[in-house]
């Protein structure tokens, strides 16, 4: 560290209060985990389709929850919704309305009209940390012209609510250290777990064949995930999610 003294004007006592040198310090300290991490490309999700409404609940209307895309959109988790008109008769001013407006979701949620037996693609993003938190299932409401509202629940796989990050074996090592305790959990596997099956259903950097990490999208909270043949371990910064998304991959994959 250069010195900056010489850089400063002198002044007098009496016109400047002292200041502690303690607090001169603060000013070059470093308090990042890692410095500015660098995002990696992401593995296309293995996540399979799930019906969010059936045409029985909505008037012969189907909607599922297709896919992640896995996009870099910052905070937000980005998914597609998948709509389907599986009358012989035209539906028309679809749309999608959230019911808390705590709720951020981004893209077009509205249909203008879909004709018999097409299908329509809405590729939206929800920021998951201002609808509620990592959790919580968000609650979102299907309105149609001539048809009675009806609600549906979309929950979002702790797994795809993560970002890919570039990271070395020695930063992997220097931050898993300090990550222990209730930010650690870890369970002896009935199987072994293939590396692309874990990226398939969690979306993290491959460092190796043992070493993986991401980091959440909301609040970009360090997670790391170091696998072997007969272990899964999980840390992360928020001690809840890295319980959760422990348990998850141990009940997706086992």
């Amino acid at each position: 560290m250069q010195a900056r003294a010489s850089n400063l004007k002198p002044v007098s006592n009496s016109s400047q209060p002292k200041t502690s040198g303690n607090l001169d310090l603060l000013i070059d300290l470093d308090f990042s985990t890692v410095g500015s991490r660098s995002i990696a490309e992401a593995v296309k999700s293995t996540f399979s389709p799930l019906v969010l409404l059936n045409t029985v609940e909505s008037d012969d209307l189907e909607v599922k929850l297709l896919e992640f895309t896995r996009e870099n959109e910052g905070k937000f988790t980005p998914f597609v919704l998948g709509v389907k008109n599986t009358t012989s008769r035209q539906m028309k001013a679809i749309e999608f309305r959230v019911t808390d407006m705590k709720t951020k979701i981004n893209g077009n949620r509205q249909i203008d009209q879909l004709e018999p037996g097409d299908s329509r693609k809405l590729r939206l993003a929800i920021d998951m940390e201002a609808s509620g938190g990592a959790t919580k299932k968000t609650e979102l409401k299907l309105e149609r012209e001539a048809a009675q509202p009806c609600s549906f629940s979309l929950e979002i796989p702790l797994g795809e609510q993560i970002q890919p990050v570039r990271f070395s074996p020695e930063d992997f090592e220097q931050q898993w250290k300090k990550l222990g305790g209730m930010n650690r959990h870890a369970a002896k596997l009935d199987k072994e777990i293939e590396a692309e099956q874990l990226m398939g259903r969690v979306n993290v950097h491959k460092i190796n064949q043992k070493l993986y990490a991401g980091q959440t999208r909301s609040q970009t909270e360090l997670v790391l995930i170091r696998l072997s043949e007969e272990n899964l371990e999980v840390a992360s910064e928020n001690a809840i999610f890295a319980r959760m998304l422990h348990s998850q991959i141990m009940k997706i994959l086992m």
